[in-house]
């Protein structure tokens, strides 16, 4: 059979997070097979129409909406290949998919995003038509031929949730050129500002920006990371919670959690130290945004904020993560430096803002997240859907692309390693060169004190024999005088000389010398 469409991909909502993928499809496939049909009509300013020209707009498919539902199912048949992504679907999106499940047995690619897998089941309200949305649900994920999680960390849940036996592959949707070069720009400005004033990034005064989550979703539990935070709020801080999108699909939608979350802050930590962003910003000014954040704190208990993390990691952002999210252990096992929220509340504030002690940018991002190393795993995908290989070989071929990465995570570590220790090397050398000076300075200090003490006993020395010579001057001149005098008188005298030397111990004695005839008749001390 011939179809018009060779890949037919039904986007989210919200093309922005397919801008990576779709420039991956521009350079290495043929775009010419791939067509997205915009489940909302894309107006342009999004700059998705500029970057693919194959779409497909909601307003497109008949006017009306029957016209466009019988659109929509005429496009799905007229395709070899369904990629759906994400599964976060309006009601008349859901009935309209569920009605064409053969057709996602035969073709379906389910590609998940993280809340269609965490969060889609309704618990709250009437309990049977929750009953019937997650027989929908479930039914829709079931019936794609094909899964594909964009993290390692998902596959695990995965399978818990629908099997070992199920085709699944792990390919990431990847970030374009456009964002790794305005994350180095961030960085180059950052160095620069640096070198001209040194310190000032660890500063007391300088005003530290801090993110608390990254949507409006309450699974980010805001109120968790401001009551920690709350014994900061004396510091010069700014928290920043971005809530342009979120709490709208699945069992954790809370009416009120937005503004609730905006007036728990300002009550604790007051108005000027409270922003929360409720607009969708473009790409750039975002990533402006992240590179301005000093810590970043994500409290979510699952695999989540991925579009946030890898620039935040990328960057050297200081990031406080829950314990229960996987990205927790992933991330600290190839090499980040991941923080526990729980420790918030209890670490002093300068120990908080310290910056991170590993090496960034971490070449796993670089590499991993580049638009050439997904095209390799997207290149299976697409391979085992159109037949060019069987499930055994394309799950081979993944093997190997993840070798590939497991080698890079190693060469890393082991050269990270040898950076920590020559760093640890090189602070023991600094520790043991400033032990060296002091001791030098203090056998310097002791030979100056010796020295000195040395020229005061000479001087000293010399004074008692200037003295003694002094005395015995005395004595002969007054002996002389007398006899002079009194030439057939004699008469003793005594002179008192003070000194050390006395023969008995190195206490003073007062040597009386009596003189008659010029023989010493008594010592007295």
């Amino acid at each position: 059979m011939e179809y018009k469409y060779k890949y037919l991909h039904i986007c989210a909502p919200s093309t922005r997070m397919l801008k990576g993928f779709i420039v991956m499809l521009n350079n290495h496939f043929n775009t010419s097979e791939h067509y997205f049909l915009c489940r909302t009509t894309s107006d342009g300013l999004d700059g998705f129409t500029t970057l693919h020209k194959n779409v497909i707009n909601w307003k497109d498919l008949g006017r009306g909406k029957l016209n466009k539902f019988i659109g929509a199912i005429k496009a799905f048949k007229a395709s070899q290949n369904i990629i759906i992504h994400g599964f976060t679907f309006s009601m008349k999106w859901m009935l309209l998919l569920y009605l064409c499940r053969d057709q996602l047995r035969k073709k379906g690619i389910w590609i998940v995003w993280g809340a269609d897998l965490y969060n889609y089941r309704r618990k709250s309200g009437s309990r049977l038509f929750n009953m019937l949305v997650n027989h929908i649900e479930e039914s829709l994920r079931i019936s794609c031929r094909t899964s594909v999680v964009v993290f390692p960390t998902d596959i695990s849940v995965f399978k818990r949730a629908f099997g070992e036996e199920r085709t699944l592959f792990c390919a990431p949707l990847g970030f374009s050129e456009i964002s790794f070069s305005q994350w180095d720009h961030i960085l180059e400005v950052r160095r620069g500002i640096e070198e001209k004033h040194p310190g000032y990034f660890t500063s007391p005064d300088r005003r530290i920006s801090i993110q608390v989550g990254h949507n409006a979703f309450p699974f980010n539990e805001h109120a968790k990371a401001l009551t920690a935070l709350e014994h900061y709020k004396e510091n010069n801080i700014l928290i920043t919670m971005p809530m342009s999108y979120g709490n709208d699909y699945g069992e954790n939608a809370q009416e009120g959690y937005e503004k609730d979350t905006e007036q728990l802050g300002k009550n604790l930590f007051g108005p000027e130290k409270i922003r929360v962003l409720k607009g969708l910003l473009p790409l750039r000014k975002y990533n402006e945004f992240l590179g301005a954040v000093d810590v970043a704190i994500l409290c979510a208990p699952r695999q989540n904020a991925l579009g946030n993390i890898i620039p935040l990691l990328y960057m050297g952002k200081k990031i406080f993560l829950s314990k229960d999210n996987p990205l927790f252990s992933f991330f600290r096992k190839i090499g980040f430096e991941i923080h526990d929220v729980m420790e918030i509340s209890t670490v002093p504030f300068k120990e908080f803002i310290s910056p991170v002690k590993t090496a960034f940018p971490h070449p796993w991002i670089k590499n991993i997240y580049s638009i050439e190393w997904n095209a390799q795993k997207w290149e299976v995908v697409f391979g085992y859907s159109d037949g060019r290989y069987t499930r055994e070989e394309a799950y081979a071929a993944m093997d190997k692309i993840d070798g590939r990465e497991k080698q890079l995570i190693d060469d890393y570590l082991k050269n990270e390693g040898k950076r920590e220790k020559k760093e640890e090397d090189k602070k023991l050398q600094e520790r043991v060169c400033a032990e060296l000076m002091q001791l030098r300075d203090w056998l310097e200090k002791r030979e100056a004190e010796d020295q000195k003490a040395l020229a005061e006993k000479e001087e000293r020395k010399a004074e008692w024999k200037r003295r003694v010579e002094e005395y015995v001057k005395t004595i002969k001149s007054e002996e002389k005088r007398k006899k002079e005098a009194e030439p057939n008188k004699t008469t003793p005298f005594t002179v008192r000389v003070e000194t050390k030397d006395s023969g008995y111990d190195n206490n003073k004695y007062i040597l009386v010398y009596k003189y008659k005839k010029g023989i010493v008749e008594n010592v007295q001390k």
